[in-house]
């Protein structure tokens, strides 16, 4: 397990007299760093005045567990995305700086098998986070057909995916996987 998911973390909920009930008002969120993210929001002229109150104190993964739990969905309470899922674009950053950023990661790839690393890295990271259910990003939604139609397009575009150009072409779905879809369940 990555070393950075064992980070000591809290999980807090900020909140104001209206709010009265922790799993529908008022944001929660998680901080590695405390008091700097208090003084975060206490600028942030978007969120009304609020008292707060620490949830829990555990890991960085155990917190983002909780975390999804309590925020499912975006635009619950005061929380604009879903528990778990923290861009950090809320904090402006100069024009300066961003160059500095780009010219770090040019530099950080030109290096050999550093593309490599960061995707394996990466790929460790996410398989500790369980994306299905409730946390999947996508769950309750359904795609609008304009969007279902721009899809079929791209497929169009692309070549299309009969025959040989199926990544399912000449498999075949074994028992198990067969069960597990339950389309093809035998009656009992």
């Amino acid at each position: 397990m990555s070393t950075r998911l064992q980070t000591p973390c809290v999980l807090y909920w900020l909140h104001d007299a209206s709010s009265v009930c922790l799993m529908r008002h008022g944001y929660v969120g998680i901080s590695t760093r405390w008091q700097n993210r208090l003084r975060r929001h206490r600028r942030d002229k978007k969120l009304p005045p609020f008292d707060w109150k620490i949830l829990f104190e555990g890991t960085l993964l155990e917190c983002l567990t909780f975390e999804r739990r309590l925020r499912p969905l975006p635009g619950i309470g005061w929380n604009d995305a879903p528990g778990g899922e923290h861009g950090g674009g809320s904090a402006p950053k100069a024009e300066r700086t961003k160059l500095l950023m780009r010219d770090a990661a040019l530099r950080r790839y030109a290096q050999p098998g550093e593309r490599e690393r960061t995707q394996t890295a990466v790929k460790t990271a996410f398989k500790q986070i369980d994306r299905t259910g409730v946390n999947n990003g996508h769950f309750g939604k359904h795609h609008t057909e304009e969007t279902k139609s721009k899809l079929r397009a791209n497929i169009i575009e692309r070549g299309g995916v009969a025959g040989v150009k199926n990544p399912m072409f000449g498999k075949r779905r074994t028992d198990l996987t067969r069960d597990k879809s339950g389309r093809f369940a035998s009656p009992v």
